[in-house]
């Protein structure tokens, strides 16, 4: 009496899917047995099609995952270690040697993007060296003795 003798009824059902590691937007995942049902027959297969969202942090190239650090010209000049997110949510600590310069690429192996199987690929960081428009007085005579000093 459901189906009005079309053998056939409409219903909603959510169910849940393995989104495997390392996919782009655009695949399309089968699901077996989970699409429409013809009459007398058993149900087809469902296909989603994969929108992997972006994100402000982080952009994907391939299996890399590259973003930016900005450091201040004391730490490019000196060298330091940063605490750099990673796509998991932990953190690893990036060590920046002495004279790096603006636009450099560092690299922190196998921090990328999962692929099916099992290899990661790098997390690349950009270093950005944040040159400030406005100094204090102290700070442009330091500058200023660092110039005279040839450096």
């Amino acid at each position: 009496s459901r189906c009005g003798g079309s053998g056939v009824t409409k219903e909603s059902e959510e169910i849940e899917i393995k989104i495997p590691a390392g996919v782009s937007s655009g695949e399309m995942l089968r699901i077996r047995d989970h699409g429409e049902k013809a009459p007398g027959g058993r149900a087809g297969d469902l296909y989603v099609k994969l929108h992997v969202g972006s994100s402000s942090e982080f952009q994907k190239d391939g299996q890399n995952l590259k973003k930016q650090l900005t450091i201040s010209i004391s730490e490019a000049a000196l060298g330091t270690k940063k605490k750099i997110s990673t796509l998991d949510g932990s953190e690893v600590t990036l060590k920046i040697p002495a004279g790096i310069t603006h636009g450099e690429l560092l690299k922190i192996k196998e921090r990328g993007i999962p692929d099916r199987r099992g290899n990661r690929g790098d997390l690349l960081v950009r270093i950005r060296i944040n040159i400030p428009d406005k100094l204090t007085k102290e700070q442009k005579e330091i500058l200023k003795k660092l110039q005279e000093s040839g450096l």
